[in-house]
Formats: C-alpha cells, structure tokens, sequence
C-alpha cells in the first residue's frame, strides 16, 4: 500500500480572466468559460481559487473586472492567472 505524502509546496493562488463581445448568445459563452477554469483550478490540488474574473464589451472598453484583478495581484493575492 502506497502511502500519499502531502505536499510542503504552498498553493498558488489561482485567478482566471475570461472576455466576451456584446450579444445575446454570448452569455452562455461566458458561462462556459468560467465554469472550465473553475474546474481547472478545483483539479489542480497545487492550487487555491482566487478568483474568476469576466469583462463583457467591445475592445474600447475598461474592463473593470481585469483592473480588479491586476490590483489584486499588486496586493500580492494572486499568484497565476489563467486566460
């Protein structure tokens, strides 16, 4: 019998960014995208969620969601971001 051995490694702190255009059809998009990275992260036992983090619009705009990220990473909160 194999005896599992627990890591000292610290977990990274896992963020995911996803984007979408404008349009109807594109919320299931969205959905998807972060149901797939949420899943990733949850797998990866070297991991910890820090975040999903998803903008909607065209390219002129802000992406809120993407500054909040980055300044969470500032803050030193996230260590990898999965796009």
């Amino acid at each position: 019998m194999t005896k599992t051995i627990p890591s000292t490694r610290p977990q990274l702190r896992a963020a995911a960014y996803c984007r979408i255009a404008n349009g109807e059809d594109q919320a299931s998009i969205l959905e998807a995208q972060k149901a797939h990275y949420t899943e990733q992260i949850s797998a990866n036992p070297d991991w910890i969620m820090a975040g999903i983090f998803a903008d909607t619009g065209d390219c002129r705009s802000k992406r809120p969601e993407f500054q909040k990220m980055l300044r969470k990473c500032r803050q030193g909160k996230i260590d990898l971001i999965l796009v």
